[in-house]
Parts: structure tokens; C-alpha cells; sequence
């Protein structure tokens, strides 16, 4: 309460009718600062173990706040400790929550092995529970780490267990979602045909429920898997409706991917300035979140196009600048690491 009474008291401080009254910003950096920014320790109640829940379910509330920041020691700091509440209270329900939470952590870190035994763990509960969403949802997540880890025959089998559930619960966006993760292991296996109709299933259940960001990265694989086809007008097509609902939506992730599709359809037909066009704002994009390496790849293939259209002996002003350019960002790159 103390935490809450000294907040509430700087909130009054701000909103003082009197200008001269209200603390500056650095002041209130610092009385900011002094607080703790820990999830408060479970005080003693009448009903201890109740109190111990909330903390728990505090700490995975601040855990979830830190892996999507990226800062998995705390999130996995929160996580740990929250476990350890659960499993001493013999809460079986939030130690799967927390497991999965746990394992979402080394799953975003790469650390496929331990993500497994987590999910493993989890799905053991949600299966004795008789949970078909919390079941549903960490077989999907089990299918997702064996495709990062390039298990594509577990994967497969992973998905389509979690679409049946999925499909028999009515629950749209997350069978979509199990759809196109089943259809970008085809995709990765070289199964286009197989790819092409389970993204084409996943898409207008995306539109229907109005996930514009995975409409458009769905677009960006449908797009993927054509262009390998050579079939360059479709794949044009659909990197430029992506592009168009990436460039609305602000997203800096997936559009150089339909940029950067774009530009390579059109350089596989010779359409040399629109494929340098595209290779051009791809950098630039790629460059504005800090990739300076694939930036510079994407200046690279600039580079080459007018080397190719303009040859070694004329015409040469373009290229020199655009390679000024390569240069700087490969020095970026080179400085980031």
C-alpha cells in the first residue's frame, strides 16, 4: 500500500492547479526511481495462500511484460519464482500457465530442448485436466519449436493434432494461425502445392476476424511460394496488396520481406528499375530498424542491376554513389556487432 499512497501523492503533485507546485520531470524521475519496480512480496493475511496466488499471478503478469521487451532474464526470473509459488501451493492450473510461460522464453532464445520439456510438462497437465484450449494452445507452441528446430515430420504432426482441436472448438483465429504455421512447414519441405492451399485456407479467416498483420504475412509466404514457381505476376500481386496493408499498419518486420519479394520478382523478368526501386526502399527500411546487413545486401543487388545495364564504361555516376552507400552500410553493420 505504501507503493500505492506515494504514486497517488505524486499524481496529485502533478495535477496541482498551481504551476509552481508541480514537480519537474526529473524530479519525478527520481521519486520514480527510489520505488521498487518488483512485484511486492506476498504479506501475511488471513489467507496466506491466497495472497501467495496473487504474487504468482503478478509475477507471470511482469514475466509476459519482459519476453515481449526481449528481456528474457527478468521474464525468466518472474517465471521461475512464480513456479515455485505454484508448485508449493500444488496449484496445478497456474504451474501450466507459468510452465509455458517459462518455455516460451527459451523458445524465443532459440533453446529448443528446454522448450520442449517445459511444453512437455505443461501439455501433461492440461491433458490430465481435461483442458483442450490450454492443450491445444501448447501443442501448437510444441509444433512451433520443432519447425524452428527443423523437426518438420514432428512439427507436422504437432499442428495438425492442435487445427483438429482447434477446428472441433470453433476457435477461428488460432486455427488459422495452426494453418499457416502447417502450411510454412510444407513450404520449407519444398511441398508448394500443399502450402499453397493451406495459406490460401488460413487467409480469409485472417480477413474475417481482422488480423491485418498476419493477412499480410500470409500474403508474404502465398507471395514466396509463387515467385519460387516462377510465377512472377501472382506473386507481384501479392506482395504488392502486403506491402500496401504493411505500409498502413506501420510494420517494419514483414514489409521488407514484400519489398524485398518485389524486387526479386522483377529482377527474375529483367524489370530493372522497378526491381531496383524495390531494392532501394528495402534497405532503407531495413536500415531504419538497425539491420544494416540485410540493408546492405539489398544496396548490393542495386549495385549489380547497373552494373549490368550500364556496363564498365559509362553511365557509371549512379552506381559510385549507390556503392558510397553500400559502403557506409556495411561499416554500420560492422560497428553493431
Amino acid at each position: 500500500m505504501s507503493l500505492i499512497r506515494a504514486l497517488c501523492s505524486l499524481m496529485l503533485q502533478c495535477w496541482s492547479i498551481n504551476p509552481e507546485k508541480r514537480p519537474t520531470a526529473e524530479e519525478c524521475r527520481k521519486l520514480i526511481s527510489w520505488m521498487p519496480m518488483i512485484a511486492p512480496a506476498p504479506t501475511r493475511t488471513v489467507d496466506e495462500n491466497a495472497s501467495q496466488l496473487r504474487h504468482a499471478r503478478l509475477l507471470n503478469k511482469l514475466g509476459l511484460m519482459y519476453r515481449r521487451q526481449a528481456d528474457y532474464v527478468s521474464a525468466s526470473r518472474c517465471f521461475t519464482e512464480a513456479l515455485d509459488i505454484y508448485t508449493k501451493n500444488g496449484n496445478t492450473e497456474g504451474r501450466a500457465t507459468t510452465l509455458y510461460g517459462l518455455a516460451d522464453v527459451h523458445r524465443f532464445q532459440h533453446e529448443c530442448s528446454e522448450a520442449i520439456t517445459l511444453y512437455s510438462e505443461a501439455l501433461q497437465i492440461h491433458t490430465d485436466s481435461g483442458d483442450e484450449t490450454g492443450r491445444a494452445d501448447t501443442i501448437w507452441a510444441l509444433a512451433e519449436t520443432h519447425r524452428m528446430n527443423n523437426n518438420y515430420d514432428e512439427a507436422v504432426k504437432m499442428y495438425s493434432e492442435a487445427l483438429q482441436i482447434y477446428t472441433k472448438t470453433g476457435t477461428n483465429r488460432a486455427r488459422a494461425i495452426a494453418l499457416w504455421g502447417l502450411a510454412d512447414v510444407h513450404r520449407l519441405r519444398g511441398e508448394y502445392s500443399e502450402a499453397k492451399d493451406l495459406f490460401s485456407e488460413a487467409l480469409p479467416i485472417f480477413i474475417d476476424v481482422g488480423d491485418q498483420l498476419m493477412r499480410a504475412s500470409t500474403l508474404c509466404c502465398l507471395a514466396n511460394v509463387h515467385r519460387v514457381q516462377y510465377e512472377y505476376d501472382e506473386a507481384i500481386k501479392l506482395y504488392s496488396e502486403a506491402t500496401q496493408i504493411l505500409t498502413d499498419l506501420g510494420d517494419k518486420h514483414w514489409r521488407p520481406v514484400a519489398l524485398l519479394g518485389l524486387a526479386q520478382a522483377h529482377q527474375m523478368q529483367d524489370h530493372h528499375s522497378e526491381a531496383i526501386f524495390f531494392y532501394t526502399k528495402a534497405s532503407e527500411v531495413l536500415a531504419e530498424t538497425g539491420d544494416y546487413t540485410r540493408a546492405a545486401d539489398a544496396l548490393q543487388n542495386v549495385v549489380d542491376i547497373r552494373k549490368t545495364i550500364e556496363g564498365a564504361s559509362e553511365g557509371f555516376t549512379g552506381t559510385v554513389e549507390i556503392e558510397k552507400e553500400l559502403a557506409n552500410s556495411k561499416c554500420n553493420a560492422v560497428w553493431m556487432m
